[in-house]
């Protein structure tokens, strides 16, 4: 059977290729025929991005408008596990309904807390002086690692009963308390799931891509499935890539995938290189390098010389010594033109760096200028290097729910009722601009200084809303309007914040499961 596989080299657009080559294959000279096109894609950020290219490349073809493919997404655990339920009711008739649904991420996290409380309970029973108790931060800190490690499990296809043979019994006392600490997931949370007739997201994703491959192979659809950008790290999505690959009208395009790199170098790859994925995935499909077409004309014309540097740079330790003739076959001029390397002294210093650069192209005509980095700190920095000069950058991965203006107003109040309206932290609630308490905001806020003055300074008032009140009672104030009006301020406090002092006291802050 035929297998279709193609790849798009590293220095050339991927999206803007995509687009192009999908247009030739099944558009038409008007691009009618994408509509009836569904194109795979990893993430639902490659989605929107894709749209744009349909859009730049009819531009380019002359055509004012053009109708889109079908395009989903088969990279994500949480929504995109929806899609492809959708996907197969369209595809498969009514299969994806006998699966039961996903445990709702917050739902999970929860239960498992509950879990490592009552571990913590049974540990500590055993050895009390050894083990100190843990909070309720550490017990959901905790609680999260479980979850990510069962979507790491059955992203991998790992079995839970086998955790406990992970560990030789040979090894310090404290791998075995690890194994122990796992037995969580291997002896309580399938009945946990059971009973609560659910399944992991992951899980659940992974038998939605195994039911869609299933269908697709006992009944390949009558229309063009391409599948794009993924290199099938995840092992469902690998089998599915392998289906689509061998579908009549199905096609698999790889991104940057290496096909220049020497025979021995290529069999010396290991799980830490970059090609490592999709060596694994033609290795799954039973296939060479050799099988894997350029996508477009302009991928014909071979790596270009910083593609080729890059490829040496990367070259496996086993055969590095091939560096030796490598650099009488590039053009080391061509590869490092442009490249430029900047050491800085501290974070602050790299991020002011990047920022001049970036301001620097707003100054330069037709120029761009991007920022490729996994770090979501040195990201915020420059960020807040360009504000200093009016400048609103695009941060494509958005802003972190945490660091968003209504997350940080819930965490200064959270702070506050946890200090139980300390000075600090409640004046950092009244002074937020969300924090009005029903009045006018310039009232709130002469309100608060006059609270600051009378009562939040000098000694500290007792903890919570009596504590203030106690504090009023006792303050020499000049006139009864004055005091009256600051009792009515504190009653609007204790309304805001009230709920949260009582949350507080009422579980002391215990464990889940307690």
């Amino acid at each position: 059977m035929t297998v279709r596989l193609h790849t798009i080299a590293s220095h050339r657009p991927f999206l803007g290729d995509l687009a192009a080559g999908l247009w030739d294959l099944h558009g038409g000279r008007s691009g009618e025929g994408l509509a009836g096109t569904l194109l795979l894609l990893p993430t639902r950020r490659a989605v929107r991005a894709m749209g744009e290219a349909f859009r730049l490349e009819a531009e380019r073809r002359g055509r004012q408008a053009v109708l889109l493919p079908r395009m989903r997404t088969i990279g994500d655990i949480d929504e995109e596990e929806l899609i492809l339920d959708r996907l197969l009711r369209e595809e498969a008739g009514t299969q994806a309904l006998d699966l039961p649904r996903a445990m709702p991420e917050m739902r999970r996290l929860f239960l498992l807390a509950r879990l490592v409380a009552r571990w913590q309970e049974r540990v500590r029973a055993e050895a009390p002086e050894d083990r100190p108790p843990l909070g309720a931060a550490q017990i959901f800190a905790l609680a999260r690692e479980l979850g990510r490690f069962l979507d790491l499990a059955y992203t991998e296809g790992a079995r839970l009963d086998s955790l406990a043979d992970i560990v030789p019994d040979t090894l310090a006392h404290h791998w075995a308390l690890t194994v122990e600490f796992l037995r969580i997931l291997s002896e309580h949370w399938p009945a946990i799931l059971e009973a609560e007739q659910a399944i992991d997201p992951a899980d659940r994703r992974n038998r939605l891509i195994g039911r869609l491959a299933e269908s697709w192979t006992a009944a390949p659809p009558a229309f063009p499935v391409i599948a794009a950008g993924s290199t099938g790290s995840i092992p469902a999505t690998a089998r599915l890539l392998a289906v689509i690959a061998r579908l009549p009208q199905g096609a698999v395009v790889l991104p940057g995938l290496d096909t220049e790199l020497d025979r021995a170098s290529w069999e010396a790859v290991g799980t830490g290189h970059a090609q490592a994925a999709m060596k694994s995935l033609l290795e799954r499909m039973g296939v060479g390098r050799e099988v894997v077409l350029p996508w477009t004309e302009e991928s014909r014309s071979g790596q270009s010389p910083r593609s080729r540097l890059v490829s040496e740079a990367l070259r496996p330790v086993d055969t590095t010594d091939a560096w030796q003739d490598a650099a009488r076959h590039i053009d080391l001029d061509a590869a490092r033109a442009g490249l430029g390397l900047i050491e800085a002294d501290g974070p602050g210093e790299e991020a002011l760096a990047i920022a001049l650069l970036l301001r620097e192209t707003l100054e330069t005509a037709d120029s761009t200028a991007a920022l490729v980095t996994p770090d979501r700190e040195l990201a915020r920095r420059v960020a807040s290097e360009l504000a200093r000069w009016d400048i609103t950058i695009d941060d494509s991965a958005g802003i972190p729910l945490a660091q968003t203006p209504p997350a940080a107003f819930l965490r200064l109040i959270a702070q506050a009722a946890e200090e139980r309206l300390a000075p600090a932290p409640l004046l950092a609630v009244l002074r937020h601009p969300l924090a009005a308490l029903g009045l006018p905001r310039g009232e709130a806020s002469r309100l608060t200084s006059r609270l600051e003055r009378t009562l939040l300074r000098g000694v500290r008032p007792a903890g919570g809303i009596a504590g203030l009140r106690a504090a009023l009672a006792a303050a020499d104030l000049p006139e009864a309007e004055y005091r009256a009006n600051l009792a009515a301020f504190i009653d609007r406090i204790e309304a805001g914040l009230g709920p949260f002092l009582t949350l507080l006291a009422g579980d002391g802050g215990a464990p889940p499961g307690r």
